[in-house]
């Protein structure tokens, strides 16, 4: 029945999947990509030749496990330059609520032309629909060093990756609001990923204390001007972000609040980014994230 994938012909071979792959992203003209799920081997031998032959900056990191992939931010260098990169691992420790292997990219991106900043954020969330707020957690610790990021000067946040949650979801609502109520709530749950049940969530187990990061999404040992004391029952972070897509409902409404008819996907490549006016993006700015997107 599968012998048509195992053939040299098969459109999933690598091989065959690359130079399509290559001129969708030539095509695309982007002026920044974030992917996720790259293979090491593949990032070494086909994204980083071609894209830097195309005038990208590339920027790799693998999990931090054995997995064979990471994620990958390639940035035009004749419009855009990387003042500064980190890179977060959501793996805390042995034993710990974080002992996952997924990471995430933080890049502060100075536009030549206008000589404005933004933060371009990728990152690939745990699968698992089950564990939401593992998911819940590896976002908090992406936003606090965001925020980190934000203390040097701010500027807007674009902020994208495959996050495996659903649109409307607790973790969705987290991210989107910048809060989320998590008590009564089953675990199963938080990411809307078609699971029930499971243990209630206890906000302050999902960040050990070994993470150094607050209920808050802020590092505790640093001054945060924007922090405020937060319910034991709220997970928050401080800053504003909206999704750039719409969401529709199985009646081809938009969805701008949680409804029990929205079309059930699954928010894989998902970007969320600063609203414009909230971040002082100026026009100039703006049009370049768009192109970003």
């Amino acid at each position: 029945l599968y012998d048509i994938f195992r053939s040299d012909d098969s459109p999933l071979k690598w091989e065959n999947r690359w130079p399509i792959l290559e001129k969708e992203l030539l095509r695309l003209n982007a002026d920044v990509f974030g992917l996720q799920e790259v293979q090491c081997d593949h990032f070494d031998s086909y994204f980083k030749p071609s894209m830097s032959k195309a005038g990208y900056a590339t920027y790799y990191k693998p999990q931090t496990g054995m997995t064979g992939d990471g994620c990958a931010v390639l940035v035009r260098k004749s419009k855009l330059e990387v003042v500064n990169y980190r890179v977060v691992e959501y793996f805390v420790g042995l034993g710990t609520s974080m002992d996952k292997d997924q990471i995430g990219q933080i890049l502060r991106i100075r536009c030549r032309e206008t000589h404005q900043e933004f933060i371009f954020a990728n990152t690939h969330l745990l699968f698992n629909s089950a564990r939401g707020d593992i998911k819940l957690g590896q976002l908090a610790m992406l936003i606090a060093n965001i925020e980190d990021e934000l203390t040097k000067s701010r500027c807007p946040v674009i902020l994208c990756g495959d996050l495996n949650i659903e649109p409307f979801s607790y973790v969705y609502t987290y991210i989107s609001e910048s809060s989320v109520y998590l008590r009564g709530l089953p675990r199963n749950e938080l990411s809307g990923q078609g699971r029930f049940g499971g243990p209630y969530v206890v906000a302050e187990n999902i960040l050990p204390p070994m993470a150094n990061i607050g209920r808050d999404s802020m590092f505790i040992n640093k001054e945060a001007v924007h922090r405020q004391a937060v319910s034991a029952d709220y997970f928050t972070h401080p800053l504003r972000l909206a999704s750039v897509y719409h969401h529709f409902s199985v009646n081809g409404e938009i969805c701008g609040a949680v409804n029990s008819d929205f079309l059930t996907h699954i928010v894989c490549g998902a970007i969320f980014r600063s609203p414009a006016k909230a971040s002082g993006m100026s026009s100039g700015l703006r049009k370049a994230n768009q192109r970003a997107c």
